[in-house]
């Protein structure tokens, strides 16, 4: 085989691998455009059916925000923990008196006791949901015409869900349940049925309320960072 047939095997070789290098970039390029315009157009629980779990701005139960620091994953010293502590004024007092001697039997409830040590149990009461009842009345004035009473801001229907159950709602959206556990998380805890309609629709509301503090922060936040270019 002569050079110059050497030299054309070896161009044909780079050619065949320059070809396979350019089709390899313009997959890797179609891929990043798809990527580019989903995050463009993110989908999410508000503007498709998909469930508020799988949101993009979940952080992923694997993955921590904390970079390594060096340090082990325990209290550290100096820091101040959050112990389950006594208080002094508990909402309730039970008193457990000996009533008997454990050494010989006889009946020592009557005889005097005294304190030697204290336990407490925190505890959250039982969830009762409570209904409060608006009435509206009408007087007639003595010029013959009648007023009517207006009910208060929120008591818009025949039946609604108080701001508690509202600000609930929006406290379980944090935490990224879905409305179907939310509803059953409702029920189950609180013994109050509750849709999963109703509760996009109480979230619409708040969205509403949030939007115009959210658009000043974006302002602010813009500016600032305008600022610092």
């Amino acid at each position: 085989m002569t050079p110059e047939q050497q030299r054309i095997l070896e161009l044909e070789s780079e050619n065949r691998q320059l070809k396979a290098d350019l089709a390899a970039l313009a997959s890797l390029v179609q891929q990043l455009l798809q990527e580019l315009e989903r995050l463009k157009h993110p989908k999410n629980s508000r503007n498709s059916s998909v469930p508020p779990s799988k949101n993009e701005n979940r952080p992923l139960k694997t993955k921590s925000l904390r970079g390594p620091d060096g340090k082990l994953p325990r209290g550290q010293t100096g820091h101040e923990g959050n112990t389950l502590k006594m208080i002094d004024a508990p909402d309730f007092i039970v008193e457990h008196r000996p009533t008997y001697c454990k050494h010989c039997g006889k009946d020592v409830s009557n005889l005097p006791s005294e304190l030697v040590m204290r336990r407490q149990v925190l505890d959250i009461p039982p969830i009762v949901p409570k209904y409060t009842d608006h009435r509206g009345f009408e007087t007639v004035c003595s010029c013959g015409r009648r007023t009517e009473t207006e009910f208060p801001e929120g008591v818009n229907a025949p039946i609604s869900y108080g701001c508690g159950v509202e600000a609930t709602i929006a406290m379980h959206t944090r935490q990224y349940v879905p409305f179907e556990r939310m509803s059953e998380c409702f029920m189950d805890i609180c013994n109050l049925p509750i849709s999963q309609g109703a509760i996009c629709d109480i979230l619409d509301r708040f969205a509403g309320k949030a939007f115009p503090t959210s658009q000043l922060i974006a302002k602010q936040v813009e500016k600032q960072q305008s600022g610092r270019l």
